[in-house]
């Protein structure tokens, strides 16, 4: 009985530092595409969407919704992370991250989605909205 509550015990550490280590990668990455976003650089906020979101959406549509969210909220003066999820399926991570974003516009809350390619995390979900519950909602 001991063995089997210290394996339990080993994988649940084990499943707790994996989660960690994708959240940080993910926090990571979202910290460069804020930093694109609040330097205006739209192509580079770009090069952080996932293959798929092309595929599914088009570059215009991306584009046009990064543009739309520097016209609404410009000037970002501050993030904070308020809520994360992590989840592993066959093989491929996922990392949900929402954040508070102070703008000189006010406030708006924001949920990046995350997928893991090879070593980097690529955005494969972006949502915006003024109303918090509307981000908290998925």
């Amino acid at each position: 009985m001991k063995r089997i509550l210290i394996i339990i015990f080993s994988v649940t550490v084990f499943l707790g530092l994996n989660s960690c280590e994708s959240i940080g990668e993910a926090q990571a990455t979202a910290d460069e595409f804020f930093a694109a976003l609040k330097s205006n650089n739209i192509e580079q906020a770009m090069t952080f969407f996932d293959k798929s979101m092309f595929d599914e959406f088009g570059e215009d549509k991306i584009k046009g919704l990064l543009e739309q969210h520097n016209t609404n909220f410009a000037g970002i003066l501050s993030y904070s992370k308020y809520g994360f999820h992590t989840n592993t399926a066959n093989g491929v991570t996922k990392v949900m991250l929402k954040f508070k974003v102070e703008t000189e516009n006010g406030i708006v809350f924001e949920r990046l989605e995350f997928i893991k390619r090879g070593e980097e995390y690529k955005l494969n979900g972006y949502f915006f909205n003024t109303d918090q519950s509307k981000i908290d909602a998925e």
